[in-house]
């Protein structure tokens, strides 16, 4: 473990070039998220299936800490845990994907505390009309336990390419949620997604892209 000094304003490429020319790591995964009121940020280097993590330290904003973690496999796992993802699928192995409006999402979810059931629910269905879907996704909404963004990064030709999505936990369910980049375009998906799903997810990305292969097709690009 290495205690090393941040700066105040971390922005993500830059941090994974330097940690890059140290580790020769090509793949990455910047995660933060929130839990009730305190925030978490995390970045990821795998490196050969191994990974190094580089947290930034609550109470000392401006260090962070860097961890060997170990093997891929079991980082994912725990991973999942931290980010609070829900193994039991409550059913949402029977609710399809939900397309929305990203701005009206985006929203709905930035007033989720000061809105109701009831409201939360109309709004979505301005959208989309699977009202089980609906009802699944606004109960996550307002009782979410965690929520937080993920970022997959790709080093190629001394550049990083990212893939982003959104997550929700709540104590029944988890939803992924990715969205278009384009300003013209104003769409989103909210998958349903219990944490085996999420932790393939992520395999199946590191395997992809350290066999370079395209990236999957429907993620968001940054």
């Amino acid at each position: 473990m290495l205690i090393v000094e941040c700066s105040p304003l971390i922005t993500p490429p830059h941090i994974l070039s330097r940690l890059a020319d140290a580790s020769r790591s090509k793949l990455a995964c910047w995660v933060n998220y929130s839990i009730g009121r305190e925030n978490f940020e995390e970045y990821l280097q795998i490196t050969n299936g191994r990974v190094v993590k580089v947290e930034r330290l609550q109470e000392q904003n401006l260090l962070c800490q860097v961890d060997d973690m170990g093997r891929l496999n079991s980082v994912c796992s725990s991973l999942a845990e931290r980010m609070k993802w829900n193994s039991r699928s409550s059913g949402s192995g029977e609710l399809p994907a939900l397309m929305l409006s990203k701005r009206k999402f985006e929203q709905v979810m930035s007033h989720s505390d000061d809105l109701g059931m009831e409201e939360i629910m109309a709004e979505l269905l301005g959208s989309n009309d699977d009202k089980a879907g609906v009802v699944a996704l606004a109960r996550c909404l307002k009782m979410k336990r965690c929520q937080g963004n993920i970022t997959f990064y790709n080093a190629k030709k001394n550049k990083w390419e990212g893939q982003s999505a959104q997550f929700i936990n709540d104590h029944y369910m988890s939803w992924l949620i990715r969205s278009s980049t384009k300003d013209d375009e104003d769409w989103l998906i909210a998958t349903p997604m219990p944490k085996e799903k999420f932790q393939d997810m992520m395999m199946t990305w590191f395997r992809q892209s350290q066999r370079s292969e395209a990236l999957p097709s429907g993620q968001s690009v940054s």
